[in-house]
């Protein structure tokens, strides 16, 4: 449906008739799960948006992303996309940030020598950075407090994810630009 030009809709209907049909396929929950996120991303475009469907969407792709990890606990490839969806939902999921660090790590445990992954670890600890700067802004001194000592240390996380990368792979662009 992708290929043939037709929307995110069609390629949703075919994905989920596929995962009806497979349950057992962690690629099709996987490309489901990636195709929901998609989805959100073509909602949080339009200004009339349905909080409830939108919420739908996220939860989905959430669990779809769960359900390929479960299907395959040894495949990098399903934590990579966990970590990424929780990374790039994290503004709407609470604790996301914190699920897409987890997520990376486990991904880092089953293949330590691709630097692709360091890169995301250094990425979601980015994203916990700006979660936390609704926190910095509190009126709430102490919490403040705690807020910018914990941007402090993902940021220290984050370069040294990105210095792991480098040291990977000496000429890893994206390694190089995060830094």
């Amino acid at each position: 449906a992708d290929s043939n030009g037709e929307g995110i809709d069609s390629v949703l209907t075919e994905l989920e008739t596929a995962t009806r049909l497979n349950k057992l396929s962690d690629i099709f929950a996987r490309n489901l799960a990636h195709a929901r996120l998609l989805k959100v991303g073509e909602q949080l475009q339009n200004e009339a948006v349905n909080p409830a469907d939108l919420a739908s969407l996220v939860e989905g792709s959430f669990t779809e992303a769960e359900r390929a990890v479960a299907l395959s606990p040894n495949n990098v490839v399903n934590y990579s996309l966990l970590g990424d969806i929780f990374r790039e939902l994290a503004p709407l999921a609470s604790n996301a940030d914190i699920l897409a660090i987890q997520a990376y790590t486990q991904a880092i445990d089953l293949s330590p020598s691709n630097p692709k992954y360091q890169v995301s670890l250094g990425r979601a600890y980015l994203a916990r950075v700006d979660q936390l700067a609704i926190l910095v802004e509190s009126e709430d001194k102490e919490l403040a407090a705690e807020a910018v000592e914990a941007q402090e240390q993902s940021l220290t996380l984050a370069v040294e994810a990105f210095e792991k990368a480098v040291e990977l792979k000496q000429d890893y662009a994206s390694a190089r630009y995060y830094l």
